[in-house]
C-alpha cells in the first residue's frame, strides 16, 4: 500500500513537472524597451570585492531601443543611449549608438527569465569628446527579470556584479586606422533596470 502511494505521488510530481515545462512562456518577437543605468567608472581595474582603487567617476545613462527574441535562447538588440558623466576626465553628455548587439537568454518555468552576462558588445560614440570612436564592452554583468501574462511585458534588472571579471571593461578605438588604434580603457560596475513591451499583436510580429 505504501509503495502504491509513493508511486502515485511520484507520478503526480512528474506530471506537474511536465506541465510546468509545457506552460513555460516562450519569448519570441520584438520588444520595445527603456533602460536606466548607473555606473561607477574607473581608469584602473576594481579589487576582488568590486571596489575602485583610484579616483572614479559616476556615469548615468538612459536608453531606448528594440530587443528581438528568436525563441531559441538567442536574440539581437539595437538602441540609442545618452550618458552623463560626472566627474571625470570630462563632464557632460556622451551619446552613443549600439546596433545589432547579440545576446543570449534563458526562460524559466516559474515565469522568470535571465541574461547570463559575459560576451562582448560593440558601439559607436556619435557626439562629445570621443565622437567617432568605436568601443567594445566585455564581461557584461548578468541580469534577471519577470515575464507577465502572455509575455506582453518583461522586466530585467542587474542585481549582481559581473561574474566573469571584477568589472565590465570598455575599450575605445580610432576606426580610421588599420588596424584601429586603441584610445583608452575604462572599467565599470553598473546597476541596470529595464522594462520591455511587446511590439505588434502576434507571436511572430
Amino acid at each position: 500500500m505504501q509503495r502504491v502511494l509513493m508511486l502515485s505521488i511520484s507520478g503526480a510530481v512528474m506530471t506537474w513537472a511536465a506541465s510546468a515545462v509545457a506552460d513555460s512562456p516562450i519569448l519570441k518577437g520584438d520588444y520595445g524597451f527603456t533602460h536606466n543605468e548607473q555606473c561607477i567608472v574607473s581608469s584602473a581595474p576594481f579589487t576582488d570585492d568590486h571596489q575602485a582603487t583610484v579616483l572614479s567617476s559616476r556615469q548615468g545613462s538612459v536608453s531606448e531601443g528594440v530587443r528581438t527574441f528568436n525563441g531559441d535562447g538567442t536574440g539581437t538588440q539595437s538602441f540609442k543611449s545618452l550618458n552623463i558623466v560626472v566627474p571625470g576626465s570630462f563632464e557632460g553628455a556622451d551619446p552613443s549608438e549600439t546596433t545589432n548587439q547579440k545576446f543570449n537568454y534563458v526562460v524559466n518555468g516559474d515565469g522568470t527569465w535571465s541574461t547570463p552576462g559575459g560576451g562582448t558588445t560593440h558601439g559607436t560614440v556619435i557626439s562629445g569628446p570621443r565622437k567617432g570612436q568605436t568601443f567594445t564592452a566585455s564581461h557584461i554583468a548578468p541580469a534577471v527579470g519577470h515575464i507577465s501574462k502572455n509575455a506582453q511585458t518583461l522586466t530585467l534588472s542587474t542585481v549582481t556584479p559581473p561574474t566573469t571579471a571584477n568589472s565590465e571593461i570598455i575599450e575605445y578605438f580610432d576606426p580610421t586606422t588599420n588596424p584601429p588604434t586603441p584610445k583608452g580603457t575604462l572599467y565599470r560596475i553598473c546597476n541596470r533596470s529595464n522594462v520591455l513591451i511587446r511590439l505588434g499583436t502576434g507571436e511572430d510580429d
